[in-house]
């Protein structure tokens, strides 16, 4: 009874574990607590010590991949502009056509990481289709999907938004329209927080689509509900936010509202510093 008493294990039941433990527990509560939450904290800590690792790990390979894809960039720029130099070229002028036809076929030539050779084409196809050339900016685009298998979703949904752009250049409603759905899909597997303008771009494309199917009057809702989501998200100013807003502005014009679209005019001009030498401006002007 003494030794019961005393929280000590009992002759009756020895060679019990389970039982001898408890009793133990018993008898040193404040010795076990203190140990419990010792062992609590350093298993804590060494868990947030090793997600910090990770998280680090994952930072540095983020910078590594930035740092590789600027320099291919910078490489192939340098490869560019070489390629129009007149000593090179025995005098001939080379048009700007040229230079990205062979910052093209260099990036097909060379052995680059996936996701840096994604990067590179779908730059290519932006600025052919600045150039107002959209066959070419479909061809770039295509190209680079054809290594998806190794890109992630994120780079993938933004090769698609290229092609979805040059098709609907080409107005190959279908082929955009395959190509947004695509992208949205694959925007749901992967949410991008560091590219907030990712999905409201799609849906401009999306208006787009519908725009070039429906007519002016059966986006304008939709994109004006657009210009006010991508003024709350990305800012007012943010060039993705002006260029839905001018969209938004022509087609109050073009649907006999001129004093909505001269309010809406306004208000975009007054963020641009110099509209006269701003490409945005100027078609505002």
């Amino acid at each position: 009874l003494r030794r019961w008493l005393r929280s000590d294990p009992i002759s009756l039941r020895r060679g019990q574990r389970v039982y001898r433990a408890r009793r133990f527990v018993a008898r040193h509560r404040v010795a076990v607590a203190f140990a419990s939450v010792l062992l609590f904290t350093l298993v804590t800590a060494t868990l947030t010590l090793w997600r910090q690792g990770v998280e680090t790990a994952k930072q540095r390979d983020v910078a590594i991949a930035q740092r590789e894809r600027a320099e291919a960039l910078n490489r192939l720029m340098l490869d560019a502009f070489e390629a129009a130099d007149p000593s090179r070229n025995r005098g001939d002028k080379v048009t700007a056509r040229e230079v990205l036809d062979q910052a093209a076929r260099r990036i097909e030539a060379r052995a680059l990481e996936p996701g840096v050779r994604a990067e590179l084409l779908v730059a290519v196809s932006d600025v052919y289709r600045t150039l107002g050339l959209p066959q070419p900016s479909l061809q770039a685009a295509q190209s680079a999907l054809e290594s998806r298998a190794r890109l992630s979703p994120a780079e993938q949904a933004r090769v698609l938004r290229s092609v979805a752009q040059a098709a609907l250049d080409l107005r190959d409603a279908d082929t955009a329209r395959r190509a947004v759905a695509e992208a949205r899909s694959l925007c749901c597997v992967e949410p991008s927080p560091t590219q907030p303008s990712d999905s409201i771009e799609l849906e401009s494309i999306a208006l787009s689509i519908a725009e070039f199917e429906r007519g002016v009057s059966g986006v304008l809702d939709a994109t004006g509900a657009l210009h006010q989501r991508s003024v709350h998200q990305l800012g007012e100013k943010h060039p993705l936010s002006m260029h839905i807003g001018a969209t938004l502005a022509e087609y109050q014009r073009l649907l006999g509202d001129p004093a909505r679209s001269d309010a809406q005019v306004s208000a975009l001009l007054a963020q641009i510093e110099d509209p006269g030498g701003d490409t945005l401006g100027v078609r505002l002007l």
